[in-house]
């Protein structure tokens, strides 16, 4: 499994929760998923606000195999359809939508 966040302190973080753990088989990186970056995954998890789950999906779809899941969250009901549309665009279908509140995640599923 890999994890990615631009953020150092994310990063530091999420690998001292790994070690609290004791969880194996997981490496922590900091990077931006748009560049330097070659990995294909069955799944990839999103908290990001709306206008970089856009900006980012077809950057998701290059990492994602054919078939894979794409889960996201941080995104505004008001915002939903701009996302599905952007979803559809890129060759995703959607799974499910959670709403609570003024927030939404989506899981979409990369056509084969």
């Amino acid at each position: 499994m890999l994890g990615i966040d631009i953020d150092k302190d994310a990063v530091a973080a999420a690998n001292e929760n790994l070690e609290l753990n004791d969880v194996r088989n997981v490496t922590i990186k900091q990077g931006d998923l748009t560049e330097g970056l070659d990995y294909k995954a069955d799944i990839v998890v999103a908290n990001l606000l709306t206008n970089l789950v856009i900006r980012l999906t077809a950057d998701v779809r290059k990492h994602l195999n054919d078939g894979g899941i794409y889960i996201m969250s941080g995104i505004l009901i008001s915002q939903e359809e701009k996302v599905l549309e952007m979803l559809r665009a890129n060759g995703f279908k959607c799974l499910e939508i959670a709403e609570q509140g003024e927030w939404c995640g989506i899981a979409a599923q990369l056509k084969k």
